[in-house]
């Protein structure tokens, strides 16, 4: 809300927006944890079995570009989310 109002949108636009952002927040962490709990045990033992440590799901940019069209603000998304994934990575 905060966010839209700084940008310049009229307060109902700015809730309106920032409710969805929060919705689709909650909702991508209620996947992401489905996801994780699903496939948790399966990368632990591939991680055990090449040797290597995965303990970070990357779901990568996939995500940022449908929440980038469905709000007002979200073209800051794409470059928040690349910017994110590379700070992941490395």
């Amino acid at each position: 809300f905060v966010i839209g109002i700084l940008f310049g949108l009229k307060p109902g636009k700015a809730f309106v927006s920032g409710v969805t952002v929060g919705i689709g927040s909650i909702g991508l962490g209620l996947v992401l944890s489905l996801l994780s709990d699903g496939l948790g045990t399966a990368i632990q033992q591939m991680g055990e079995q090449y040797g290597g440590g995965l303990n970070i799901l990357d779901i990568g940019v996939g995500v940022g570009g449908p929440l980038a069209y469905s709000t007002s603000l979200g073209i800051l998304m794409i470059p928040i989310s690349l910017i994110l994934n590379f700070i992941f990575v490395v």
